[in-house]
């Protein structure tokens, strides 16, 4: 074979388990036929490497044949590629053998190997194509910045250095064209490798086919050499087996490879190949610096690594782009579903409403007599209206801070008042759950706030200690001051909160892990609610739980009277101003 023997065929990483009986079979016989190549010696064993490529296109178009749907156009392309390299060897061989002297640099044989690189890449552009990829601005930056970095360096350790070799016009030209047709067919090959594309094992080994042809063509070029039964010719041998086994696979009836994704996403594969492209002329640069001898190609080397540096800045001015559209769409999209939300709260508290109101009414002593089952059933509708009545109540609180309304009726407020009110509300609730629920709340705690939204931070305090712990557990309220703060503090010996989920638990729609493996009720607003309450009085909440034993929230407010206004003079939380009329307890 001579340096212009170059025979590009495709394959990749493949899913051993995952292959065909005749795919395995043929893996077999080709790799054990490349062995024997490697013992025999002069004219048999250059006829041997024929016989194994002949056989690789046998091979190829058995399995070809089989391969329906829209992926067939590629593979033909592919195979024709291969037809040509193989005439491209048979010739080659013919003038060792048969003229007894290695084909002169240009000949045939150079024409059928060079045509064939243009097939391959067609037939990958198909793949892409067929398979659902979109040929977007980013996909073409991305090719661009892997064409110019394989450029860059084919033009400092090959095509530059070649120049200065040939003796004819026509043998540069042809000497040149090798390497042009290599970087066509890599950056081609790694389209497939980073696009939005799930392999499967015709494509990998599709793909460890042409990385092991244009492994040997760049060894032949940066060598200078060739020797019938090396290494390379072990490479070129496996692309054959290799390219003959993924046509067998794609027939074999394998879904075939699609489209994960319309666009390209910045997956490790794609981040590993573009950081590669990025550092490759700098690495290539060290590497002339430091062989003995090598001329350095200091204003290529510069040329690239600018042209690169702009490609990267364009594709990373796309990327701030599309997360910034992306951000604008999410945005919309949060407010129509604020919006959605308001409007159903506001459709269905009306009813709730009306349905509570008149289960008071059927239960009212004056309406009529009421049999026991009846009262027990007044007493469920009415327990359950009550509690849509809640959910609906914070829908509305958030749908209204999520529009900036937070209004503060501002008056004295006795915590421990509202502390005791709290759990008077909530003794039925406790006492059906077989709790203990106390009020510590001796001590007066002094505020100046909405009592109506204090009153709510308390109850959905209390509400969730008693949701959390289970029978035979207790809740106590209290309240406490200290020079400038009042506190309010609800403790229970519940299931507490997983460590890791503490951090989330003020997050709206967070709900912890107990509570959707007890099956707690609940939407996940009551914590957020309660935070938003507290800072825009200038407070701020705390917690301390351990799973398993309990937990205790704690509100610390501005302590203060009417006549002592808190020192953030308005009640803006640190959410900014601050200005929700108060909806009712329920």
């Amino acid at each position: 074979m001579a340096a212009s023997s170059d025979i590009p065929r495709f394959s990749g990483w493949p899913g051993v388990r995952s292959l065909s009986r005749k795919t395995a079979s043929w893996l077999t016989i080709g790799f054990a036929a490349v062995a024997v190549y490697f013992l025999l010696s002069g004219t048999v064993q250059e006829i041997a490497y024929e016989v194994i490529g002949v056989s690789s296109v046998a091979a190829a178009y058995a399995g070809i044949v089989r391969i329906a749907g829209r992926t067939r156009p590629a593979w033909q392309f592919f195979g024709a590629g291969l037809i040509l390299q193989v005439i491209g060897d048979c010739v080659s061989t013919f003038y060792e053998v048969h003229l007894g002297h290695e084909a002169p640099v240009p000949s045939a044989a150079d024409v059928f190997y060079l045509a064939g690189y243009p097939l391959y890449a067609i037939g990958i552009l198909l793949v892409l194509k067929e398979l659902g990829a979109e040929m977007t601005r980013a996909t073409v930056l991305d090719a661009v910045i892997v064409f110019v970095a394989v450029s860059t360096v084919q033009w400092m350790f090959v095509v530059e250095p070649a120049l200065h070799m040939a003796t004819a016009t026509s043998t540069l030209v042809v000497n040149e064209l090798y390497p042009s047709m290599d970087v066509l067919l890599f950056v081609a090959l790694v389209q497939i490798v980073i696009g939005p594309i799930r392999r499967s094992a015709p494509y990998n080994l599709l793909i460890l086919s042409v990385v092991l042809v244009v492994l040997a063509d760049e060894t032949i070029m940066l060598s200078g050499s060739y020797h019938v039964g090396g290494l390379i010719d072990l490479c070129y041998l496996s692309s054959y087996v290799f390219w003959g086994a993924a046509a067998l696979q794609a027939s074999s009836g394998e879904a075939p490879a699609h489209s994960t994704a319309g666009t390209p996403r910045l997956t490790y594969a794609r981040m590993a190949v573009l950081g590669a492209a990025l550092v490759s002329v700098p690495v290539s640069s060290m590497v002339e610096h430091y062989l003995p001898g090598r001329a350095r190609h200091t204003p290529a080397a510069a040329i690239g690594t600018a042209l690169i540096a702009v490609l990267v800045l364009l594709r990373l001015g796309g990327l701030l782009r599309a997360v910034e559209a992306q951000n604008v769409q999410l945005r919309k999209l949060d407010q129509l579903k604020d919006e959605f939300v308001s409007s159903v709260s506001h459709e269905l508290r009306t009813p709730l409403t009306s349905i509570s109101g008149y289960t008071e009414l059927v239960g009212d002593p004056e309406v009529g007599p009421l049999t026991s089952d009846q009262q027990n059933y007044i007493a469920i509708v009415s327990r359950n209206t009550d509690r849509l009545l809640r959910v609906v109540n914070d829908l509305l609180f958030f749908s209204g801070m999520q529009d900036g309304r937070l209004e503060l009726q501002r008056e004295d407020v006795n915590l421990a008042t509202l502390a005791a009110e709290a759990v008077e509300m909530a003794l039925p609730n406790a006492e059906a759950k077989g709790l203990i629920l106390k009020c510590g709340c001796a001590t007066p705690a002094h505020v100046v706030g909405d009592a109506s939204r204090l009153a709510q931070v308390i109850d959905n305090l209390v509400s969730n200690a008693i949701k959390f712990t289970p029978a035979g557990g207790q809740v106590i309220v209290g309240t406490s001051t200290e020079p400038g703060l009042a506190t309010i503090e609800v403790s229970d010996t519940g299931m507490g909160i997983p460590a890791a989920e503490q951090e989330r638990l003020f997050q709206r729609f967070f709900r912890s892990s107990n509570a959707i493996s007890g099956a707690i009720p609940g939407t996940g607003l009551g914590l957020y609610i309660t935070k938003a309450i507290a800072e825009a009085h200038g407070g701020r909440v705390e917690v301390e739980s351990r799973e398993g034993a309990g937990t205790v929230f704690r509100i610390r407010l501005p302590a203060g009277s009417s006549s002592e206004p808190p020192a953030d003079g308005g009640g803006a939380g640190p959410t900014g101003q601050a200005r929700l009329r108060a909806t009712p307890r329920t």
